[in-house]
């Protein structure tokens, strides 16, 4: 638990326990006056050259108008010849009567608490002035959990209702930091646009968001604080900001080819690299349909779409043993199509929606299943190439060359099964390609065959012999050696 949630649960406990009548006489020590407006007496303090409504007592406060008051009311833009910049904490604390409330241009703040237990409050307008919501100030009215989305963004200021969020929120152009804390907790947020203009992201700012898949951090953000995200892909267009290492260490990252070198030195240590994120949930309504949210990421400037594929894995074990093959896509719970976000040039840096009729395609009594987004973009491996020019003896080419982990070539064999490649079958768990066992379960049986097949795939003729291996040596004097160190090498005729 955070210090934060700390602070608020024991605040909360301690203020419940104070009568009405308590609440008016903390403020009844502090410089106050009062002037009547539109029948309303009104109580506000005096703080230099402008005033706040209620009492002002060191981080307390209280009473603005009397608890009777009902209806709909509007704070006066002055009160005693001085502009009113501020509602105090507990100004309108239990004015059970209230229904709505219009908040002058020119207020900045808002404290906690200040409509605390409002029953009857169901609408606030709120003026762009106002850069400085307490996540409380609302606490036990209408207005803070049934209003449109359950959320609502006020001017410069994120105003997060803890565990009550929408699915969306987009937060205005001119917001130049996000609070600590302003979405903590909000479990149903989905998505996050963040303007340009902010600047930096405070700690616990999206903590505890378990269903936020991705977020696009733009180039403005130069501050990102402790625990500001949690499992969450961070999808980035530059160079990496300031960023607290626990955002490192729970959080995955996506960043241009460009700045890999510095990313890389970033996050050698702590956090992880994804190019796609996804979240899944069965279907409330019909519990034979999950449904799969994804983004894959791609840099831009390289077409829009990227390959899409799809596995499940029985029991969560990502095996060939384990693995199903989802092949039955249907309309989402709102009526559209999912089945064209799988296949070739899908969108890239957006979310797509899958909906897989498991039980069409898992031919097994009911258990816990993982399932995988596969995107591809480009190579199957990663791949170095060298041109070796036209000479007199030889025509150009290209060398293709490199040295691939099990766990590479593991992978681009999912990928493969997944797309259903010619001449690949599987059989009691055991990958066979050409009579060779490549895999079987987690495993790589034989890596030259394994790779021989990944290869192929994508489009070279096999693994060179030892003589052309040596001439690739002599020509490109690029070191390559039988003995391991970098394992295989192609050439391209023709180019």
């Amino acid at each position: 638990m955070s210090y934060c949630r700390w602070y608020e649960s024991v605040s909360y406990v301690q203020i419940r326990g104070l009568s009405i009548a308590m609440l008016c006489l903390i403020g009844a020590f502090a410089h106050a006056a009062t002037e009547t407006v539109d029948g309303i007496e009104w109580t506000y303090t005096v703080s230099g050259s402008s005033a706040s409504v209620g009492y002002m007592n060191g981080d307390g406060g209280g009473c603005a108008i009397p608890f009777t008051t009902t209806g709909a009311i509007a704070i006066p833009s002055s009160l005693g010849e001085y502009p009113i910049t501020r509602i105090e904490s507990f100004a309108f604390a239990y004015c059970s009567g209230l229904t709505s409330v219009t908040i002058p241009d020119g207020v900045t703040s808002i404290g906690a608490y200040a409509f605390l237990d409002c029953d009857s409050l169901t609408n606030v307008i709120i003026p762009d002035s106002v850069t400085d919501i307490n996540l409380l100030a609302f606490e036990g009215t209408p207005f803070y959990s049934n209003r449109p989305d359950g959320l609502v963004v006020f001017g410069k200021t994120a105003f997060g209702v803890k565990g009550e969020c929408p699915s969306v929120v987009a937060i205005p152009d001119g917001v130049t930091s996000i609070n600590g804390g302003a979405f903590e907790g909000c479990r149903r947020l989905t998505s996050v646009t963040i303007p340009s203009s902010v600047k930096s992201i405070g700690s616990f700012a999206f903590a505890y968001c378990s269903g936020l898949l991705y977020v696009m951090i733009p180039e403005s953000v130069t501050s990102i604080g402790k625990n500001a995200f949690a499992n969450t892909l961070l999808i980035f267009n530059y160079m990496p900001p300031s960023i607290d290492s626990t955002v490192l260490e729970s959080c995955y990252f996506f960043y241009p080819e460009e700045y890999e070198a510095v990313w890389k030195n970033l996050l050698v240590e702590n956090g992880k690299v994804l190019r796609v994120a996804m979240r899944s949930e069965m279907r409330e309504t019909d519990l034979a349909v999950m449904d799969v949210h994804y983004v894959a990421c791609k840099n831009s400037g390289k077409g829009a779409g990227v390959s899409v594929r799809a596995l499940a894995f029985e029991d969560g074990e990502r095996s060939f043993a384990k693995v199903v093959r989802p092949e039955t896509f249907v309309n989402d719970a709102n009526g559209n199509p999912t089945a064209q976000n799988v296949g070739d040039n899908v969108a890239a840096n957006v979310e797509h929606k899958l909906s897989w009729k498991v039980s069409s395609d898992w031919a097994t009594r009911l258990a816990k299943v993982k399932f995988e987004v596969l995107a591809c973009d480009g190579a199957l491996l990663p791949m170095e190439t060298t041109i070796i020019p036209v000479s007199d003896r030889y025509g150009k080419m290209r060398i293709v060359w490199n040295r691939h982990t099990n766990d590479q070539i593991f992978d681009a064999l999912m990928w493969l099964y997944a797309d259903k490649a010619a001449g690949l079958t599987l059989e009691n768990g055991a990958l066979k390609a050409g009579g060779k066992t490549l895999s079987n379960g987690t495993e790589i049986v034989d890596g030259k065959a394994a790779a021989e097949f990944v290869y192929r795939a994508m489009g070279f003729d096999g693994v060179l012999s030892d003589d052309l291996l040596n001439y690739v040596n002599e020509e490109t004097r690029l070191g390559l050696s039988p003995d391991g160190i970098r394992q295989y090498a192609y050439k391209m005729m023709g180019e």
